[in-house]
Parts: structure tokens; C-alpha cells; sequence
């Protein structure tokens, strides 16, 4: 079953119950699609995020406005000529608004307990690793959908970032992030 993650209407049963992170979708997206179903090579290529990407995996940002979220941030490995989606977010801006942000944030992870009955979210806050400032900083509610899993593969965050960060083009904003397993652990490693 195939969850749509729209934050603006989200009318979930209680007894829909996700049992996969590729059960997700954000603007149609799931883990495990091939990014060239959704964008050409061509605008997936100028979309790169050369400050985020390394040889192991590449991020690409999609600043257009989508249907319900302002910008697409999404993940594949590097070498990957298909671009398998192994991590995906989608952003609201809120420009210096961390009120609102944070409404936001809580009435997302309610509607995420409903989904995930079994499983407490875990919450922390704290430093932005991207901002070597120390200025920008996150705040995130994570919630595991395998019981198995060594990770959380779903965060919902508001990041307040830097005068700094904002002149390399990134903005305020309350996020839904998925990853793999696989992409979490390369994360961890750095």
C-alpha cells in the first residue's frame, strides 16, 4: 500500500499501517523508483548538490514548487546509472517562522503516531552537521516503520539555519526525510 506523505490534507485511518518505507510516497516518490521515471538526466545533472554530494552518494535539489511541498531533496549513489531513490525529503519553507514550523512539526508526528501505534518516536535537537558555524540548528522527531531496522527511516524535522547557510541558498523549513537503512549507514560513517 502506498502512503501519500501530504502534510497539507493527511486523512489516515487508524488502521493504515505502513509497512515499508517504499510503502511512503513524497510528490509521488518512493524509495526504490528510479528518479528518471520523475525528471530527465539532463535536469537531474543540473539539480546536484555539489556542497552535500560525495563519490559514495549524490544529493539533487528540486527548488521548483511542487504540489505540496517548495522543494525535493533527494538521494542516490553516485555510480547508480538509474538513480535509485534511496533517500527523499520534502521541504516547506519557513523563513525565520520556527513557530509555525514547529505547529507544523507536531501536527505531522501526531498524525505519524497514528500511523506507527507500536513505535515511540525518539526526539532531539541540535547543531546542523552541514553548517560548520555551529549556528544553524535541527530539530527532529524520528520514527522507525521496521522494528528491525538499526535506524530511524523517517524524520520529521525543522531546521533553523545560519545567515551563513542562507547564502548558500538553503532556507528554513520543516522537513520530511526518508532514507534506507543503507544510506543511514554511510551517514553514520562520516
Amino acid at each position: 500500500m502506498k502512503i501519500l506523505l501530504t502534510i497539507f490534507v493527511l486523512f489516515f485511518s487508524s488502521s493504515v499501517v505502513a509497512e515499508d518505507i517504499s510503502d511512503f510516497q513524497i510528490e509521488g516518490m518512493s524509495i526504490g523508483d528510479s528518479l528518471l521515471d520523475y525528471f530527465n538526466e539532463e535536469k537531474i545533472q543540473k539539480s546536484i548538490d555539489n556542497f552535500q554530494s560525495t563519490t559514495e552518494y549524490t544529493w539533487v535539489l528540486f527548488g521548483e514548487s511542487f504540489k505540496t511541498y517548495d522543494a525535493l531533496e533527494i538521494t542516490f549513489k553516485t555510480k547508480d546509472k538509474n538513480y535509485i531513490i534511496e533517500g527523499i525529503a520534502g521541504a516547506i519553507y519557513y523563513p525565520n517562522d520556527m513557530i509555525n514550523c514547529k505547529q507544523k512539526q507536531t501536527e505531522v508526528k501526531n498524525i505519524f503516531l497514528d500511523l506507527f501505534p507500536l513505535q515511540k518516536p525518539i526526539y532531539d535537537e541540535g547543531i546542523h552537521p552541514l553548517d560548520t558555524s555551529g549556528l544553524s540548528k535541527f530539530y527532529r522527531h524520528a520514527f522507525a516503520v521496521n522494528p528491525s531496522s538499526p535506524y530511524y527511516e523517517i524524520m520529521v524535522n525543522c531546521f533553523d539555519l545560519s545567515k551563513e547557510m542562507e547564502k548558500k541558498g538553503y532556507q528554513d523549513s520543516f522537513n520530511i526525510i526518508i532514507h534506507t537503512n543503507e544510506l543511514d549507514d554511510y551517514l553514520h560513517s562520516i
